[in-house]
Parts: structure tokens; C-alpha cells; sequence
């Protein structure tokens, strides 16, 4: 009879671990599965370095210009990268002809559910190449678009000061839901409390 019942418990033991064991699988699972996305200042300097590198006006300059933009120096560093891909020679001191670049951006950020929001980065970028005596030479409009979906959980990582990369516009952004920010860590932490009871009971039987 006693042989009987410690099999049985036993065996409970063993479902109950079990149980624990694939049920923190599948919470761990779920929390490796948000990446931390990519912030909007490298996604933005990322598509305007794309635009430079389609510009007609860009592709006709064949003499030495300087570069001028209200970008923050990260971006800034990226696009001379990119121009100097292209072959071109970049003065830093200011000298003619300049190319101004002008960021028009439009960011949002739309919940779709309670653990996710779709992101959308938008911009128009006009480029202006003068002269010495302020002629116009050339102007252009580019645009780009970039979409993607990202966790709650790095909401607050995404923008920044600077108003190409920081949201225009929010919407029913809440905070993380009760369920992932008290439910599984509190399964996690009941889990490893009942497994080490278990196991213990066990062997003392």
C-alpha cells in the first residue's frame, strides 16, 4: 500500500514537473522571440543614405561641395560615408557649391494589439545645391516609406529628440499589458518554487 501510494505520487510529481518545465519553455520562448528593434535614427539615416545614392542631382555633381544639414552627427557621419562611396569629394569647411538637405518626416506609431504596433517612418527629403551667389542651381524631392511591427516592450527605445526620428503622431498607446508584466513572471517564479517543494517531498519520502 505504501509502495503504491509513493509510485503514485510519483507519478503526479512527475506530470506536474513536466507541465512547469513546457510552460516556461513557452514563456521563454515568447519573450526570445521580441528582438529589439532597430531605433528610428538608424532606420531614417539608413533610408536617407538610400536616397543619396538614387539622386539625379547628386550623380550630376562632379566638383567638390559641401554638405550642409540640421542632421545630428550619427546621421551626418552616414551620409558622408555614403557620398564618399559614390566618389564624391565632400569639403567640411563651408565653400560652394553647398547641398542642403531638408527633412520633412511624418513618424507614427499605431497599436494593433495589446503586445504589438505597426511603425511607419516617413519622410520627404528636398535637396538644394547653390552657388557662390546664392543662384539655385538644382533642386530635388525624394521620398521614402518604412513599415514594420514592434514589441511593446521597446516602445520607449524607438525615437528621440531629433524630429526625424522622434513620432508625429501616437495612437492608443498603452502600457504593457497585466498579463506579461505580472502573470508570467509570476508563473515562472511559482513554477520554481512548486518543482523545488517537489523534489524535496520526494526525497524525503
Amino acid at each position: 500500500m505504501i509502495l503504491q501510494v509513493q509510485r503514485t505520487k510519483m507519478r503526479f510529481t512527475f506530470f506536474i514537473l513536466s507541465f512547469l518545465f513546457i510552460m516556461s519553455g513557452l514563456l521563454f520562448a515568447q519573450s526570445v522571440d521580441d528582438e529589439r528593434p532597430a531605433p528610428n535614427v538608424e532606420i531614417v539615416s539608413e533610408e536617407i543614405g538610400m536616397l543619396l545614392e538614387k539622386s539625379e542631382t547628386i550623380r550630376n555633381l562632379n566638383t567638390p561641395f559641401h554638405l550642409s544639414s540640421s542632421f545630428p552627427d550619427m546621421v551626418t557621419s552616414r551620409l558622408y560615408n555614403v557620398l564618399l562611396g559614390m566618389d564624391k569629394e565632400v569639403l567640411i569647411n563651408r565653400s560652394y557649391p553647398v547641398l542642403e538637405l531638408r527633412l520633412t518626416p511624418k513618424n507614427s506609431l499605431i497599436q494593433e494589439s495589446s503586445h504589438s504596433a505597426n511603425r511607419i517612418l516617413s519622410a520627404e527629403l528636398q535637396l538644394f545645391l547653390t552657388a557662390e551667389n546664392s543662384k539655385l542651381l538644382a533642386t530635388e524631392s525624394l521620398r521614402f516609406t518604412y513599415t514594420d511591427t514592434v514589441s511593446m516592450d521597446f516602445f520607449d527605445d524607438l525615437d528621440m529628440a531629433w524630429q526625424g526620428a522622434a513620432f508625429q503622431e501616437k495612437k492608443r498607446i498603452e502600457k504593457r499589458n497585466l498579463w506579461r508584466s505580472v502573470g508570467q513572471p509570476a508563473i515562472i517564479a511559482a513554477a520554481t518554487g512548486v518543482t523545488v517543494f517537489l523534489l524535496f517531498n520526494v526525497r524525503s519520502s
